[in-house]
């Protein structure tokens, strides 16, 4: 059944009783045009080629969603509001509140939810289906090292890699530090009691920075959404209600819900942080320099990070990190330590945003190409890679075989 807008709208192909819209792929294209920085005005060559292979990728997807349909391949309400929720999720904290997501994308998460559910939906599902398919596809030594000797020089280097201990300690806040948050949250507090304005003190105030910019307003969320201690006192809380202190890892917190709808609330707080000194640092320098030293009189690294290591991963890997890259580590403070070690020496005490580390260069690797004798796990990785693409490919031609598949001629 075509609807008015299809009539209206090109259509562009058709897979079996399906269709894909001219509009779809120039939407599409327009989308891959511009994360690859191709202006249709001024390379139009590539631009139609774009367009052509855009066409393509949403063939083989009709293809793929048919196949699975076929296969009965299922996804769940619940798997496909995950993806959009996380999604979601990852929006606000790029745009600050849920109050400023919904001013830029137009959308409620429930709006959200309907607009995207059959998108996500059929994402899955083609996903599930590749995956099915992928998982059957092995590989024998005989076929890694061919593929090694055809490919070899075409293969990556393997960047200079360094396999890493660590013994991490947190910087927690002193007593003198929490009585100081508290009696400040105390008389915010007072003064609000006495007829205080809320998002103003949250703006004067606060140290979330960014919620005290919108007068302490966190939007409306759904429980869960925060750390329990808040959401169990903010569920509590009549509207405009000024809520008892409470306390959470952040520090000291008074909220003030304006909003309920459904399970969900609006609200807004105002946080005095638990602030670390100079003193709590050298505290855990001090601690951490201690056990340094009995490290390099011989204690066994591996148990003294069991022993005293309070990275959350201490008691699956012992302090170990496995092999990393310069690349691949997202702290800079680590990297310009890590870089001037030599194999074996323990490090000084140094500080990032998680706390005072000691690392230990346990050993290291220099630049260099891919060998079969040094690299094989990473060889026989990318050789099922490329098998497992080849494969997918031969299979998706076979099954457009065996459906109707009409290309429009303006395309």
């Amino acid at each position: 059944k075509v609807s008015a807008q299809q009539l209206v709208d090109k259509i562009a192909a058709i897979v079996n009783n399906e269709i894909i819209l001219h509009s779809e792929v120039i939407l599409v294209t327009q989308q891959r045009a511009t994360q690859l920085r191709i202006d249709p005005r001024v390379d139009k060559e590539k631009y139609d080629k774009l367009k052509k292979e855009t066409l393509e990728y949403l063939i083989n997807n009709k293809v793929l969603l048919t196949k699975a349909i076929e296969d009965s391949i299922e996804v769940t309400d619940k798997e496909v509001n995950n993806v959009i929720e996380q999604r979601w999720k990852q929006l606000i904290e790029q745009l600050g509140s849920e109050k400023e997501a919904e001013r830029q994308t137009g959308y409620n998460i429930k709006q959200l939810r309907k607009f995207l559910k059959e998108d996500v939906k059929s994402r899955l599902m083609i996903e599930r289906v590749k995956n099915k398919m992928e998982s059957g596809v092995t590989i024998t030594r005989r076929e890694v090292e061919e593929f090694f000797n055809t490919m070899k020089d075409s293969l990556p280097e393997v960047p200079e890699s360094y396999n890493v201990s660590q013994i991490l300690m947190q910087v927690k806040p002193s007593k003198e530090s929490e009585k100081r948050a508290k009696k400040k949250i105390e008389t915010i507090r007072e003064m609000l009691l006495n007829g205080g304005d809320f998002a103003e003190f949250a703006r004067n105030y606060s140290d979330d920075p960014n919620s005290a910019k919108n007068g302490g307003d966190l939007g409306m969320v759904k429980p869960g959404t925060f750390i329990k201690e808040f959401d169990d006192a903010a569920k509590n809380l009549k509207i405009n209600e000024i809520s008892p202190i409470i306390k959470t890892n952040l520090g000291y917190h008074i909220i003030q819900v304006i909003e309920r709808k459904g399970d969900k609330y609006h609200a807004r707080h105002i946080l005095a942080a638990l602030k670390v000194s100079t003193d709590d640092i050298k505290r855990i320098v001090e601690k951490i320099n201690k056990i340094r030293d009995e490290i390099i009189d011989g204690a066994d690294f591996s148990e003294m990070a069991l022993k005293y290591s309070e990275d959350p991963e201490v008691k699956n890997n012992r302090g170990n990190l496995g092999w990393v890259t310069l690349d691949n580590i997202q702290v800079p403070e680590f990297i310009t330590v890590l870089k001037n070690l030599k194999e074996g020496e323990v490090s000084k005490p140094f500080k990032t945003r998680f706390g005072i580390h000691i690392i230990k260069l346990n050993k290291k690797e220099e630049k260099h190409k891919l060998s079969l004798k040094k690299d094989w796990d990473q060889v026989e990785q990318i050789a099922l890679f490329y098998k497992k693409n080849r494969e997918f490919e031969k299979w998706l031609e076979n099954l457009k075989k065996d459906m109707f598949i009409e290309i429009k001629e303006d395309f």
